[in-house]
């Protein structure tokens, strides 16, 4: 018998503290099995979540431009940094600030499928943040925020998103 079941056997320790312990114990091993955040938040219906806020943009602002993001479904099969090394080689000069994991879709797209990707975000360039909207001085605004989806099972490009 281990020396904690020892301390916990003897006559100062009744049954309703042995089994406050217990139970204690076993919560605890199903927070560390589980992961700590999904215990502490409660399990999720997978699809359901809207994800609050992405690089800045209200869930609002992603789906007037057509794009849903929500909790993920699935696990990746690449990991963020593969997925942030996918988005610079594929923007040369620019410099990933962050990647999260979501679950995206276009309604109505027939080119973009509804999955689970990285949304890898990007400081861009000076080539990619030229001014836009018109010619210099005249209302053109450089772009200062973009966004790459990594497809997280694949690990290839899908697409991006900049906006000033």
């Amino acid at each position: 018998m281990g020396l904690g079941m020892q301390l916990l056997n003897r006559a100062r320790f009744p049954f309703r503290a042995r089994l406050f312990i217990g139970c204690l114990c076993a919560c605890l091993a199903t927070a560390i099995l589980l992961g700590v955040q999904d215990w502490a938040v409660g399990p999720r219906a997978a699809g359901q979540g809207l994800i609050p806020s992405l690089a800045g943009r209200s869930a609002a602002d992603w789906a007037s431009s057509g794009i849903v993001l929500s909790s993920p479904t699935t696990t990746a099969r690449i990991s963020a940094a593969v997925a942030k090394t996918t988005a610079i080689a594929r923007f040369t000069g620019s410099t990933a600030t962050g990647a999260t994991l979501v679950q995206m879709s276009m309604p109505g797209s027939q080119v973009v499928p509804a999955a689970t990707y990285w949304a890898v975000t990007l400081t861009p360039s000076a080539a990619l943040a030229a001014p836009v909207g018109g010619p210099a001085g005249q209302g053109s605004e450089p772009l200062n925020h973009m966004v790459v989806f990594i497809n997280a099972q694949t690990g290839e490009y899908v697409m991006a998103q900049m906006w000033n």
